[in-house]
Parts: C-alpha cells; structure tokens; sequence
C-alpha cells in the first residue's frame, strides 16, 4: 500500500524538519517518461530510504522499489510518467502519474492517478509540491497526458499530522481539489482471519465505483503479490513481509465475504499478512468485522477532482496493491 501507497501512491508529509533556502544549482523540474526515469533507479532507490509511512498514529512502513523501480507503476496503468527535482546526480523531490483505464456500470473511462509525491526533507516548505501540481496542470508538454480523463486522484495514508489533504491549504487548486472517500485499511494473518471470519453478512447494496485497473494482465486475479517489486517493511523489522492484497472489485455482502474466505485459505501458509481497503461508508460490512474483533486503526484518504457523476454518488473500491 505503497499509498500502503501508493504505496507508491503514497504522497508522504511526514518527518519535517527545518525547510532551507532552495540553491541555486537545484535543477529545474524535468518531465520523464518511464525509460528516463529507469536510468535514474539507483538516485531514486538512494532517495526512498529516507521515507516511512504511517500504518496509524503509532506505527510506520517503508518500502522498496526493488531493482526496477517502474515495474510497480507498470502493473497498475497504461503508462507512467514524473516530474523530478535533482541536485549534484541526487533526487531532492519527484511526483508521479500514472494514466490508467478504469470502469464503472460497464462504461471505460481514463483515470490520472497522482502518487509517489515525495520531497526530500531538507527542502520540504519550499512550495515544490505547489510547483509540482501547477506544472502538470498548466504545462503544453503534460497537457496531453491527462486530456480525456475525467478523473485526477491521490491517495494519503493517515498519521499523526492527519491527512494528505492538510498540504494544499493555501494552494490554489484547493477550490477543485476536494476530498472523494475515506478507506479502512485490514492488514492481518490469514490464521487470525479464519479464526475470527464473520459468518454472514447483511449489506446494503450501493453502486460500487471501482478505481482499480480495468483493464491489465493483473485485473482478473483475486489477489495480488508486490514481493520484489514493491516490498514493505512495517516498524523495525529488517526482513520484508509477504502480503497478499484482496482484488476487492465490486463484490458486495456474502459475495464479498465468500471471496476474502477463498483467498484467505488458499494463501493461508504463504503470507504473512492478507489486505483490503474498505470504504468507511461500507458500515454494514465494517460493523460484521468489528463484532469478530477485526477491527483498524489504518486509514487512507482519496483526493481529487472528478467530472464523472456516478463516481459522487458511489462508494470507492481500491485495491490496496494500487494504495
């Protein structure tokens, strides 16, 4: 959940410290398209280690990228691109965005997903996210890649500082940038999970809408392993955990539950975690949970701007492998 991240879509506020003047040798910000960005893997594999991201107010995760850092962004849209800040052959910031198709009541639309916003901790309250989002909204060479998505979001894990959101106070795109869903993040055993598995379930059924890839090699799967493309390391534990993240799609009630019991089963005794999202509007389903004791304390907010109707009146779904 890169968001998790994404993962990465994870956009990362955390780990202030006092901002510095910006030198002048910092370059300005290049656009990169995915085979630029590769020749640049040990800079940005350097650049990651500074970064954690809150699992709650408590705890923390890292990730890495592996040794092919677009592999990720691969696996989840048609094509990827970012911006890039450096400095003397080192990132100092990047933000990605990754083009992806997505499909809701049956009807394709293009999505813009935001992510990977990271800034180097010597120069965070510079304003370079601020430049970052006014250079790919107003930019001739990035104005083709979003044209025809009626859709730009992010996702934000929430920590102590609170949300993603509290980092466009006071930027322009504030007025169009607004909140889309809440999201309960489950991670736990698949051992603790069949012990605990709610034995029915009574769910109000709403229009689902599905921000996950539509279409890709990886979209009919029930479930999704990021091991050596993106790995997660939670607190202080040096070895990386093996999570299975759930394709929730747009199953409800007992489908829903049916789903997770076969996925939980079938990976039972090859992973350590097994992960799904839930939008926080789901109460019938996050009420089934909480009266087995499965309950969390990990949340991640979605932002954006939307021009699509239906995507107002639904809930979300996202795979946690895309967070």
């Amino acid at each position: 959940m890169h968001n998790m991240t994404s993962c990465n879509s994870k956009l990362s506020w955390e780990n202030a410290v006092d901002p510095v003047h910006l030198p002048e040798s910092l370059m300005p910000i290049v656009f990169m398209d995915a085979q630029e960005l590769q020749e640049w893997q040990g800079a940005l594999s350097e650049f990651d280690k500074q970064f954690t991201y809150p699992l709650d107010a408590e705890h923390k995760f890292h990730v890495s990228h592996g040794a092919h850092y677009n592999a990720y962004f691969d696996r989840i849209g048609e094509s990827r691109h970012a911006l890039i800040h450096t400095r003397e052959g080192k990132v100092i910031a990047i933000i990605s965005f990754i083009r992806k198709q997505i499909e809701l009541a049956g009807r394709p639309y293009y999505a813009l997903y935001v992510a990977d916003l990271k800034i180097d901790r010597a120069y965070r309250g510079k304003g370079l996210a601020q430049k970052f989002y006014a250079y790919l909204l107003s930019n001739p060479r990035s104005l083709w890649f979003y044209v025809g998505c009626p859709l730009l979001f992010f996702v934000g894990m929430e920590g102590a500082k609170g949300t993603i959101m509290r980092g466009f106070k006071g930027f322009w795109s504030q007025i169009f940038l607004k909140p889309l869903g809440s999201m309960k993040i489950y991670m736990i055993s698949p051992q603790e999970l069949l012990k605990k598995f709610p034995e029915k379930i009574t769910e109000k059924i709403d229009f689902i809408c599905n921000l996950s890839s539509a279409h890709n090699a990886h979209s009919m799967n029930q479930y999704f392993d990021c091991s050596g493309v993106l790995d997660f390391y939670f607190d202080k534990n040096p070895a990386s955990s093996k999570v299975a993240h759930l394709n929730t799609g747009t199953v409800q009630g007992e489908e829903f539950l049916a789903k997770l019991h076969t996925v939980t089963q079938t990976i039972k005794n090859d992973f350590d975690f097994i992960s799904f999202a839930l939008d926080e509007r789901r109460q019938d389903l996050i009420s089934a949970f909480e009266e087995k004791g499965i309950v969390t304390k990990t949340r991640a907010v979605l932002g954006g701007v939307t021009f699509i109707p239906r995507l107002r009146r639904g809930i979300i779904s996202l795979n946690t492998d895309e967070i």
